[in-house]
């Protein structure tokens, strides 16, 4: 028997999400470690350089994608020689889900989170309904359009699982990491929105 969410899950969602999103940080350190590892020369530094020696440009921005904007939030230093951490939110939750981690890992690497179309400082998408692949899409051209390459260790909760499944996907070649806190498979979604007393508001 199939059984919905309850009455107050958003509720229980956001009672979470810190210890998740903690537990994000640990997994996210080892991940990186893992990654670095593996990356090939021509990426990986000989020598680490320090955090006090590194270039930190933070970027804040509306970037057009289009004819609309999407709000992009990047922090840490640009010459890590590690890959660049990219965030995923749940649904309906913009960057500021991240607000709690940014601070912490940002000393020594590379982070980048941002609004889902019709989310936070994001304009919503023409279109009335959208699929994850659009999503995937809009990732795509906002990074492009403000000129954030990989590699990425992409770090996902709930349903950003999805997205960052599929973007990985499309550009296998860009990602060398994913990391999933609590994880929302399409699956759940679909099961969730057939229930009858299911009411959360998802990404548009």
């Amino acid at each position: 028997m199939l059984v919905g969410p309850p009455d107050d899950f958003p509720r229980a969602v956001h009672s979470t999400a810190m210890r998740s999103r903690w537990l994000g940080v640990t997994l996210l350190t080892v991940a990186l470690a893992a990654c670095g590892d593996g990356l090939p020369a021509s990426v990986a530094p000989s020598i680490p350089p320090s955090p006090s020696s590194s270039a930190s440009n933070e970027l804040v921005a509306d970037v057009d994608v289009g004819g609309r904007t999407m709000h992009l939030v990047c922090v840490g230093p640009t010459d890590s020689g590690e890959p660049t951490i990219l965030l995923e939110s749940g649904g309906g939750m913009d960057y500021s889900a991240w607000t709690e981690i940014l601070p912490v890992m940002q000393s020594t690497h590379r982070l980048c989170a941002y609004d889902r179309a019709g989310l936070g400082a994001s304009e919503p998408p023409a279109e009335a309904s959208r699929l994850a692949a659009d999503q995937v899409a809009d990732l795509r051209a906002l990074l492009d359009a403000a000129d954030v390459s990989g590699p990425f260790v992409i770090g996902s909760w709930s349903y950003g699982a999805t997205v960052a499944t599929l973007f990985t996907q499309a550009y296998p070649d860009d990602v060398v990491g994913l990391l999933f806190v609590d994880p929302q498979s399409p699956g759940v979604v679909a099961r969730w929105r057939a229930a009858p007393s299911y009411t959360l508001l998802l990404d548009p």
